[in-house]
């Protein structure tokens, strides 16, 4: 394993920056280095590494700049000592430079995106694999989707200027929600494992998941975004991951 990828796999295993110089041996510019050459190649996102930084001393970092109004690093340092903390430097100081909220939604964008593609792709495919391909009648357009989802994906369609390729096109994330509520019966059996055993909070969570993603594509409304939705966001991303689903 190339040592930017041992980096990126300790991040995602839950430790930071300097947790991986110590594991790895390496300097923390080092760590680094490997860790934003990952981002580059998109297989790593810079809210990984936000969040990889303490929960505690995230909070702690948060309280201090509120309080005092002061966002240097030496001065959140010492105000986190005051609190009983004794954090890596390098690690506050990198979360200094990575909490600007236009970071952290940036990454949540791609995140609710990515999981939207992946929901789309997943859904056509299996309501495939189960009624066959055409759209007419026995098709999957028509067996597998109820009659006012079709509607309104059709007149979005129609409506276009520049229409997508095909009406499903147009499904938002309560479509895809009421789809797979639908057909459950169809979904549990491919659907990540621990996502199918519990219907009811998968698809409360999507209920959330559509109320973030309405904060973030519209902030002009300054709806607040929480520490706690970036880490439901994250979470349910790589939950709903393709390779994790099954095959039929």
């Amino acid at each position: 394993m190339a040592r930017k990828d041992e980096a990126a796999d300790l991040l995602m295993k839950g430790n930071c920056p300097s947790e991986i110089a110590r594991l790895m041996g390496i300097t923390f510019a080092s760590v680094e280095q490997y860790l934003y050459t990952k981002i580059g190649e998109g297989s790593l996102r810079r809210s990984d590494i936000l969040f990889s930084i303490n929960a505690e001393l995230r909070a702690a970092i948060e309280n201090v700049i509120q309080t005092t109004g002061k966002q240097d690093s030496y001065s959140v340092f010492q105000g986190v000592k005051r609190q009983g903390l004794r954090p890596s430097y390098k690690d506050l100081e990198l979360y200094i430079r990575l909490r600007d909220a236009r970071i952290s939604l940036g990454d949540m964008y791609e995140s609710i995106c990515q999981i939207e593609t992946t929901l789309h792709e997943m859904i056509k495919q299996n309501l495939i694999d189960t009624y066959g391909g055409g759209e007419g009648k026995g098709g999957w357009w028509r067996e597998g989707i109820r009659p006012e989802i079709r509607s309104e994906c059709s007149k979005r369609w129609q409506e276009d200027a520049e229409p997508a390729a095909e009406a499903f096109c147009y499904t938002t994330l309560i479509h895809l929600r009421k789809i797979l509520s639908d057909r459950w019966e169809i979904f549990s059996t491919v659907l990540p494992p621990l996502i199918a055993k519990n219907k009811k909070r998968f698809l409360s969570g999507l209920d959330r998941l559509n109320t973030i993603r309405n904060y973030v594509m519209h902030p002009v409304k300054g709806m607040p975004i929480t520490e706690e939705d970036f880490a439901f966001v994250r979470a349910f991303d790589r939950a709903i991951r393709k390779e994790k689903w099954s095959r039929r």
